[in-house]
């Protein structure tokens, strides 16, 4: 399932929220953070096998590692039973019979992490994977969750190639109303049983459910990630436990009274955010340790469906959407966007400004921000959608490391922090996961390099981008 639930019998590694199945041994690996158990049982015979047996070695590559080592040249990288066992320099003696991956001199990144999708089919997370993405975040499933649950239960066994899905169930005031906090314990004990990760809130939830929420969710060890509910000032969602806002644009709505689509009629064109506000909130979010999703690609996309909706499903992409999520976006295209007001593009091009404004003071102030997507909204295609949103954020002021970072490091802290405790992902280093993606040129010399993928190592399975290419196609296309 999640991420902890991701391993097979190969590796014995079983664990959820801190709860460790029964082992014969168990050993450090690395860092602290990467407690890993060892189970050895006849039974894992009969398994599919979710990471290959033995060694792996890359070798001649130079690895970005986002930290203080910088970047090493010349370098080897060898993984074990899905891990990073070693990392070698120049002129260093690889270990006997690992099988060889040439790096052919080219860079080698941390997978990365999107912190903000919605699973809609299994080919959206191949789809991630063929973009180097191997982990999502899905913030909100709508309807049946038994899709997303056989999801995970094919990504634990092997049977499915995708990215690493951590979850939420549905939203609470979306998806799910919860009208009163007695509503709210029975909600989260079923969202518990099902092994989600997380919960998040919407836009109208009460302050009083809101509350319950946040006590039940820290009971569990469960984190809240959400927009900023309209309902009760931002300041206290803020400082009273929502632990990642999930755009930034909800600053927009609230902090700075920006007209939602039902409010579009007072919207006037000498109307300009007061941005006297930016440092109270932001220094407001950083005091409170809240993570932010800048989620700058969405908005984009939009604006330009708003100006050319015909080529919404014109890119190479459109072949890799699964039947329903083309139709959905074609049926979106010829309803709701074709009847928006001109007032909508105004409002959006004084809030994409404010945004990206607000992103890069964030980053100016120590916040953490992770690199998110929202994929699969309209126009927004699974994986490529990190990459537009990594060149966004370097659009708006930050450095080709610090957007880089928001999509590997940071959300491996996050992940750390709200998701998985024992999750050792987020940067090229021994003990961690064997999550990596070979690209041909330098990602810290122009962003965009991070689309020059070769291939992808997802828990030590290698899968050069033809192979993902394939993988990633569903059944039934016809481009």
């Amino acid at each position: 399932m999640f991420r902890s639930y991701l391993k097979t019998a190969w590796r014995g590694l079983w664990k959820h929220k801190g709860h460790t199945a029964v082992s014969l041994f168990g050993f450090a690996l690395g860092m602290a953070c990467c407690v890993v158990i060892l189970v050895y049982a006849s039974a894992a015979e009969a398994q599919p096998a979710a990471v290959p047996h033995g060694r792996t070695l890359i070798r001649n590559v130079n690895i970005v590692t986002l930290d203080e080592r910088g970047v090493l040249a010349g370098a080897s990288v060898v993984v074990r039973d899905g891990r990073i066992e070693a990392i070698l320099a120049t002129g260093q003696a690889a270990p006997a019979g690992a099988t060889e991956i040439d790096g052919a001199n080219g860079f080698l990144i941390p997978g990365l992490i999107d912190a903000h999708v919605h699973y809609q089919s299994d080919s959206q997370l191949t789809n991630f994977l063929r973009y180097g993405v191997t982990t999502v975040f899905s913030l909100g499933t709508r309807g049946s969750l038994e899709p997303i649950l056989t999801a995970r239960r094919r990504l634990a066994d092997g049977t499915l190639v995708g990215a690493h899905l951590y979850a939420t169930g549905p939203s609470i005031a979306n998806h799910r109303t919860l009208a009163t906090p007695a509503k709210v314990e029975p909600f989260l004990a079923e969202m518990a049983e099902d092994r989600f990760e997380f919960i998040k809130v919407y836009n109208e939830i009460p302050q009083d459910v809101f509350d319950a929420v946040v006590a039940g969710a820290r009971r569990r060890n469960m984190a809240v990630f959400g927009h900023m509910p309209r309902r009760f000032p931002p300041e206290y969602a803020l400082s009273h436990g929502l632990n990642v806002l999930a755009h930034m644009e909800e600053l927009f709505f609230t902090t700075f009274e920006g007209p939602r689509d039902r409010d579009l009629g007072r919207l006037t064109a000498d109307w300009i955010p007061d941005q006297a506000r930016i440092d109270p909130i932001l220094d407001l979010i950083a005091a409170n340790n809240v993570a932010i999703i800048p989620n700058l690609v969405a908005p984009f996309t939009f604006q330009k469906l708003w100006e050319d909706g015909g080529g919404l499903l014109s890119s190479p992409d459109a072949d890799y959407l699964d039947t329903a999520t083309r139709e959905q976006w074609r049926a979106e295209l010829q309803g709701s966007i074709g009847r928006l007001p001109p007032q909508w593009i105004m409002r959006e091009q004084i809030k994409y400004p404010l945004i990206r404004l607000l992103t890069y003071r964030a980053s100016q102030k120590g916040i953490l921000l992770l690199a998110g997507s929202d994929a699969s909204i309209r126009g927004v295609y699974p994986g490529r959608s990190l990459h537009q949103e990594l060149r966004l954020l370097v659009a708006a002021g930050l450095t080709p490391e610090q957007a880089l970072r928001t999509a590997t490091i940071n959300g491996g802290i996050a992940t750390r922090r709200f998701v998985d405790r024992n999750a050792c992902i987020g940067t090229v280093q021994v003990g961690y996961e064997a999550d990596l993606v070979l690209l041909r040129a330098n990602p810290l010399e122009d962003i965009r390099n991070c689309d020059s993928i070769v291939g992808v190592m997802d828990d030590g399975r290698w899968h050069s981008r033809e192979a993902l290419d394939t993988l990633a196609r569903p059944a039934g296309s016809t481009r």
